[in-house]
């Protein structure tokens, strides 16, 4: 979904002829991240909660190395990547340039916040993508010590609580921005509202914890998710939401985190979903996924780059797509095998809870 939203929204940018304004492929970029974000809290979510039953407290060292271990060596790589020596080579002059306020974008980048990169400065190649990562790891900075802060029976009060603080200051800053001409709000102001609601994406992963709560605890709540008519309905309505993308003043991503938790948790949990992904070619695209995730960009600039002239017509834009694809799921593979998994061997020392999900 998201190397299909970049291949026609690149495109676009260079000014050839694409369908990035669809608003089917218009959404499947948000959608992507948003299916990211919804399975990533509801996988470290159950974990956590797992690790604080058995043994009473969460390892926050060895929570934190394994985040390092998993995340890290691909990220900074990009980073050398985006900074250092693509720019060299012109790739895509139509995204944004690192060059520009450099130390300032390289310093945040490298403080792990790379959304806020994305919001002030727009997509560079290859560090565009990783604002959700960004979003990621500093969510993942306090999450783990708020599950933590559980003094004896597991309960939802935490996670309604840090669900609430979060949606009010989101759903504030998209009010701020709708309503900016009428309340004459600062340029400064504005920018920062607008940034803010781009970094926040911490409501959508309360949502998947909440699920991995609900699976954790064998709430009740879970026959009624496992019913086929749900099953069917939360399908339904988020391909309604692809096409008619509706406006919800912050609340979009609790609608999509609800949605997407009903699918996620019914796909991983219940024996009766009507879908069944489990086959030993989309495991193998798990395992690679992140590679995917972190060197598509580069791909589709490149392959832009080599067919612009066929671009014209449905040859060339076949051409594309596949050289895009083959190309990223090939080094994402090699990276995997060359890179990651050396490193996740290391990882597995510090679980304290295993998970098949999470290798």
């Amino acid at each position: 979904m998201v190397i299909v939203a970049h291949l026609e929204g690149f495109k676009k940018k260079a000014g050839l002829s694409n369908f990035s304004d669809h608003p089917i492929i218009n959404s499947l970029g948000p959608q992507g991240v948003a299916i990211f974000f919804v399975l990533s809290g509801f996988l470290i979510t159950y974990l956590l909660l797992n690790e604080k039953e058995r043994h009473k407290k969460i390892s926050l060292k060895k929570f934190y190395v394994r985040r390092i271990l998993r995340i890290w060596p691909l990220y900074f790589l990009v980073l050398i990547l985006g900074f250092f020596i693509l720019p060299h080579f012109h790739l895509a002059d139509y995204l944004d340039s690192p060059d520009e306020n450099f130390i300032v974008k390289l310093f945040l980048c490298v403080g792990i916040m790379p959304n806020i990169v994305y919001s002030f400065y727009g997509h560079i190649l290859m560090i565009g993508p990783l604002w959700s990562v960004g979003a990621e790891e500093q969510f993942y900075l306090i999450w783990p010590n708020i599950i933590n802060s559980i003094k004896k029976k597991i309960t939802l009060k935490p996670i309604l609580l840090s669900y609430l603080a979060i949606t009010l200051v989101k759903v504030a800053c998209n009010l701020a921005v709708h309503f900016s001409n009428i309340i004459n709000l600062p340029p400064t102001l504005f920018k920062i509202s607008k940034t803010l609601t781009y970094v926040l994406k911490y409501d959508i992963m309360i949502v998947g914890g909440f699920f991995a709560y609900l699976f954790f605890t064998n709430s009740n709540w879970l026959k009624r998710i496992y019913q086929k008519q749900i099953q069917i309905g939360s399908i339904l309505v988020v391909l309604l939401t692809w096409y008619f993308q509706p406006t919800l003043l912050g609340l979009e991503d609790t609608v999509l985190g609800i949605l997407y938790g009903v699918i996620i948790i019914n796909l991983a949990t219940n024996k009766d979903s009507i879908i069944n992904l489990e086959n030993k070619l989309f495991n193998k695209g798990g395992q690679i996924s992140y590679g995917i995730y972190m060197f598509h960009s580069l791909f589709v600039a490149l392959g832009i780059k080599l067919f612009t002239p066929y671009l014209n017509g449905l040859g060339g834009n076949i051409m594309l797509y596949i050289f895009a694809f083959l190309m990223t799921f090939a080094i994402a593979y090699c990276s995997f095998q060359y890179l990651e998994k050396p490193i996740l061997k290391f990882k597995e020392k510090f679980m304290v809870v295993k998970s098949g999900m999470e290798k």
